[in-house]
């Protein structure tokens, strides 16, 4: 649910390295990251439910979500911070399990 939300919110599907980093961690961690995240901007006035009209750009809005998270998954451990950086995609896949493997 927390995923749909944040993805709501964000107006787009979460990026695939940010989902599985996030599933890297333990799943209350992961509520934690996602409740911030979705705390955050609505807090901060990037949605207003009551009229469901947008006070930022969608785009912008995304971008700070994805970064939120990216800081959190980093500060957790999960993401290094070279990965976080411009080579980071092809860094943490490297780090991260394939499905059905060992």
């Amino acid at each position: 649910r927390l995923v749909g939300e944040v993805q709501r919110l964000a107006g787009g599907p979460f990026p695939r390295d940010h989902l599985l980093a996030l599933w890297r961690l333990p799943l209350s961690d992961q509520s934690d990251v996602l409740l911030g995240v979705a705390g955050s901007e609505s807090d901060a006035g990037a949605f207003d439910f009551r009229s469901a009209t947008e006070s930022r750009p969608a785009a912008e809005r995304a971008q700070r979500m994805w970064q939120l998270i990216q800081e959190e998954l980093t500060a957790r451990g999960v993401v290094s911070r070279a990965a976080a950086g411009g080579a980071g995609k092809q860094a943490l896949a490297a780090r991260l399990p394939v499905a059905g493997g060992a």
